[in-house]
């Protein structure tokens, strides 16, 4: 608040001006509290759509002969949740681990003739959470721990997990985060655990 004449702020003046200030300053909260929680709500929203999801791949489970139709839903749902990037599940076979199913793209020609080729058995990211039954998440992707650093300079965060059946079959989930360019950093979380 302004005035062109030199004079003292009169006492209606000074409350009236604290009066717009402070009003200033509470819509601006109020503006921040409501962007708040409007991600919020759009952030649950998607969780509860991929929640019914799962819902409806646990019912198909029961009618459902072959497990890769079911692995390729669950791999669509999990990318639903993720801001950008791939889902593949591996089986081992022999002294490789086998690409069986996979939603969206690796955006890495070498990265995909690398993993239609099969990567060793004893890679640490799979290994780990095969032999343990535990999940493994990297907010950061460990380079050079089992596919060559040039082959994965998109993957910024992935996820792992092992899924077991009844059926004789079983392997590991594997999820990853990827950033728009080679070492742009991924925007938020990846994983909620």
């Amino acid at each position: 608040m302004a005035s062109p004449y030199a004079r003292t702020w009169t006492e209606r003046e000074r409350s009236i001006f604290l009066s717009v200030g402070h009003s200033l300053k509470l819509a601006f909260e109020r503006t921040e509290q409501s962007q708040l929680l409007a991600s919020q709500n759009a952030e649950l929203e998607a969780r509860t759509r991929a929640l019914e999801e799962f819902a409806n791949l646990t019912r198909e489970l029961a009618m459902e002969i072959d497990q890769y139709p079911l692995v390729y839903r669950a791999q669509e749902l999990v990318l639903s949740l993720l801001p950008e990037g791939y889902a593949a599940y591996y089986e081992p076979e022999a002294s490789l681990w086998r690409l069986k199913s996979q939603v969206g793209e690796f955006r890495n020609d070498a990265l995909q003739r690398f993993v239609d080729a099969g990567f060793p058995y004893e890679s640490p990211t799979m290994l780990t959470p095969w032999t343990t039954r535990q999940p493994v998440y990297q907010d950061v992707y460990a380079q050079r721990a089992d596919i060559p650093v040039e082959v994965m300079e998109n993957v910024q965060a992935s996820r792992r997990c092992r899924f077991w059946s009844v059926v004789p079959r079983s392997g590991c989930s594997s999820s990853a985060c990827s950033s728009g360019a080679p070492g742009a950093p991924v925007t938020g979380r990846c994983w909620k655990q």
